[in-house]
């Protein structure tokens, strides 16, 4: 196990609070604070041995976050299982460095079985919105999902999704018919893709397939039929 600990005060007494497992499949830390006479620790876990994962409060198995046509980022994920588990807090953030709260949802607790939780961002902003779970045991110890990253483009409501990408990248669009060309680029500026209208129109699920692509990054760059045009970043894992 990685540990990374800093403490404050001129000596050590007391011990750490239990540690916060970690899910190597949907978490990547966790951060408890302890205090005993008179030092404070601070405490964060990276990566945990297989016999920590045997012991997770929350496995999270499932994480996404999706614009919907109404314009509504749609927060989605899923446990396994949980072990004294109290709420799961829904946290915003534009730059990947200021989070803040946005909503709370409570967990079951206790559970031995797939449970599936939702919420719904009414306000996201124009831009990058990111997302992640905080996820608070009932000792109050907690641990992060990984985040989650959609892009509003304001009226129009055009995003792709997830990103980064591993398979199917989904297109979300409140004015799909007025899509009139999307171009792929990699990152030495070579087309790589390209879809008409047609195309686009009956595109099956609204997705492009990326498996057949390289892991690298990629400009999407979607032009309207009044002429506009919106490109994107897109990471390809």
């Amino acid at each position: 196990m990685k540990r990374m600990i800093i403490i404050i005060g001129m000596g050590f007494a007391g011990t750490l609070a239990n540690a916060q497992s970690i899910s190597p499949s949907g978490i990547y830390g966790a951060s408890n604070t302890s205090a005993g006479g008179g030092v404070s620790v601070t405490w964060v876990l990276g990566s945990l041995t297989p016999q920590a994962m045997s012991a997770l409060p929350v496995k999270l198995i499932d994480f996404k976050c999706m614009l919907t046509d109404e314009l509504v980022v749609s927060v989605t994920w899923s446990t396994s299982e949980e072990t004294n588990s109290d709420h799961f807090e829904i946290q915003h953030s534009v730059n990947g460095k200021y989070w803040s709260e946005i909503g709370r949802v409570k967990a079951v607790g206790e559970s031995n079985a797939t449970r599936t939780y939702s919420f719904e961002h009414s306000s996201p902003v124009k831009g990058d919105n990111l997302y992640r779970l905080k996820m608070v045991d009932q000792d109050g110890t907690y641990a992060y999902s990984r985040m989650r990253s959609v892009h509003y483009g304001g009226e129009g409501g055009l995003t792709f999704h997830p990103n980064p990408v591993v398979d199917k990248l989904s297109i979300t669009a409140r004015d799909w018919s007025s899509l009139e060309n999307l171009k792929i680029i990699n990152v030495s500026g070579a087309k790589v893709a390209e879809f008409n209208y047609f195309q686009l129109r009956d595109m099956p699920g609204k997705e492009i397939d990326f498996k057949k692509y390289p892991s690298g990054v990629y400009i999407i760059s979607i032009t309207r039929n009044d002429g506009t045009v919106q490109s994107e970043k897109l990471i390809k894992n």
